[in-house]
């Protein structure tokens, strides 16, 4: 229930910004043949300087493709996580009223190493920035990620076991009931 408002926002703005969306998307698709055409007879040509310059113009002047708004996530990997905020104008929440996501955080897709960094740095707003070789780089200034959960006490309960999640401020012992490590 409490993501229904939400969700219906979502929808209704994805239709409004459809028309404007597929529009500057066909006019990028068009700009884009044009700087292809352009390379292509740079390459053939002897005065290839002065039509990279038109490339690189043109290229400067690409306008980006927006992207319909979307206020909350659910099932995410970390990985995933930074390219959205950072469409997302540096903020999403994450609201579930299952566990999953602490398997994610475990490491269900790495092998199970931990990967809680950008969760835990986004959720306290700090400056975050990743640089992979197979991915562009994410660079979030002030990230706001607001976190939501409602899971089983069983998923909690388990949670302490996991390694790295108790010692980096994913667990408090105010929110879990567990005692404090000794």
């Amino acid at each position: 229930r409490m993501t229904r408002p939400f969700m219906d926002w979502e929808v209704s703005e994805a239709r409004r910004l459809k028309p404007e969306i597929s529009r500057i998307a066909s006019e990028r698709k068009t700009q884009e043949a044009r700087i292809e055409s352009l390379r292509k007879k740079a390459a053939k040509s002897s005065s290839h300087t002065e039509l990279m310059a038109q490339v690189a113009e043109m290229e400067l002047l690409l306008q980006e493709i927006p992207k319909a708004p979307r206020l909350w996530t659910q099932d995410v990997t970390p990985e995933r996580l930074g390219p959205l905020m950072a469409d997302q104008g540096e903020r999403i929440a994450l609201l579930s009223d299952e566990g999953g996501i602490f398997d994610v955080l475990a490491g269900r897709y790495s092998k199970g190493t931990p990967n809680l960094d950008l969760f835990l740095q986004a959720h306290a707003g700090s400056p975050v920035r990743v640089d992979r070789g197979s991915r562009p780089p994410v660079m979030l200034r002030n990230p706001a990620l607001t976190v939501a959960l409602s899971p089983q006490p069983d998923v909690l309960e388990r949670l302490s076991d996991k390694p790295g999640f108790r010692g980096r401020g994913l667990l408090r012992d105010s929110c879990t009931g567990y005692p404090p490590p000794r």
